[in-house]
């Protein structure tokens, strides 16, 4: 049985369990404390601290995101020798830990696989959800007598399993050299005026969007009113034209049980209350709160990069054929260049159950930009209507 060692006033980012070997499982929580449990498994390479980009969509959704470092990431220990099938495995141990009998499982890039692991192995009726988001691909034969494996990631696991000491020089290399770059006077200021660029684009985005809500609003408002005092009733195209308004603020206002003068008064509170959420940490606050994302994956060196590595390009330990949960949900962009449509579509192809939403025009990257529709899947049944 795993014991959890979070104190109370420890950061929601840097939280800790203990598992029944003894070993240390971080893990950062974001989203709503109180809303429908997600765990979520971080690229590679990265760490729980990826999952900051899904806080506030995670709020809105009311789910609660709880994100793990691998062994040897951020705060876990590394666990020497392990593989595919131990994650599920730690997954049972905090979730133990963490009280929780049921919840949703969520990998982006090189967490897809892990994913997947769990969706194998976890005793039946305790997912809620299975997700992946522009997964990783498996490095298996259906995969490389396919030839769809990009250059870049058969160097990267041929160096993994045949000269790790190589790679292990690369990376600790490759790290040590951004981590001296960023922090000279030139690459700091530009980083500073991108953060500044960025807020004003922000604001810009934000101000037209109060705009347009505030006239929807006023016409909604107006329509609704006009209608109330009207005589007799309103007929044919002018009906529908009036629902079609104040259906759509009711949307913006999430409150779809509400009359459009109601709904309408809770936009400009909506949009109002974004702007109290914006962050209010300084620009250097937040250009070393960038810094600590991305090097804490390497807190304790190039080691555990190499093992997920070695992990990641090894023989899975399960069938794709053999995964009976239903559905699998895939999304996935059909540019990305990381992992290949056809790639991932080699496991999808072979899962029961798997559904693979395409997003055309989307990279690996570009497809946080439908975030919102990744997290509203794992939102609990009476939000998924808001």
């Amino acid at each position: 049985m795993s014991t959890s060692t979070i104190s109370p006033a420890a950061a929601r980012d840097s939280q800790t369990v203990t598992l029944p070997d003894g070993r240390t499982l971080g893990f950062a929580e974001y989203g709503a404390p109180e809303g429908a449990p997600v765990i979520y498994f971080h690229g590679f390479p990265s760490n729980r601290l990826e999952g900051s980009a899904a806080d506030k969509l995670a709020k809105q959704h009311k789910v609660r995101l709880l994100c793990l470092d691998r062994p040897g990431y951020g705060l876990s220990t590394l666990q020497p020798g392990r593989r595919m099938l131990d994650w599920p495995d730690d997954v049972m141990a905090f979730a133990s830990a963490q009280s929780l009998p049921t919840f949703g499982v969520l990998g982006a890039s090189g967490g897809g696989p892990y994913v997947l692991a769990c969706a194998s192995k976890l005793p039946a009726g305790v997912l809620t959800h299975v997700g992946v988001m522009c997964g990783g691909g498996a490095f298996d034969h259906a995969s490389r007598v396919a030839g769809v494996i990009p250059r870049r990631s058969r160097i990267t696991a041929w160096f993994a399993n045949h000269w790790p000491w190589a790679l292990r020089v690369m990376v600790a290399g490759l790290v040590g050299t951004i981590q001296w770059v960023v922090r000279t006077k030139t690459v700091t200021r530009w980083i500073d005026n991108w953060l500044v660029t960025m807020d004003q684009k922000k604001a810009e985005k934000k101000a037209a969007a109060k705009k347009e809500a505030q006239d929807k609003a006023a016409a909604a408002k107006a329509a609704a009113l006009a209608d109330t005092h009207s005589e007799g009733s309103i007929a044919g195209s002018d009906f529908e034209e009036v629902n079609a308004v104040a259906a759509s603020v009711e949307s913006l206002s999430t409150v779809a049980t509400k009359p459009a003068t109601e709904a309408a008064d809770d936009v400009a509170e909506d949009v109002d209350e974004e702007d109290e959420e914006k962050d209010k940490r300084t620009i250097p606050e937040r250009r070393e709160a960038m810094f600590r994302a991305l090097f804490d994956t390497f807190a304790q060196g190039a080691e555990p990069t190499v093992q997920d590595a070695q992990v990641l390009a090894s023989d899975l330990g399960f069938k794709f054929e053999d995964i009976t949960y239903n559905p699998v949900m895939f999304w996935h962009g059909d540019q990305d260049v990381n992992t290949p449509l056809a790639w991932i579509q080699q496991i999808t192809d072979r899962i029961p159950h798997a559904v693979l939403k395409v997003f055309p025009g989307k990279s690996h990257y570009t497809l946080a930009e439908d975030l919102d529709e990744i997290v509203a899947y794992f939102a609990p049944k009476d939000d998924e209507s808001k």
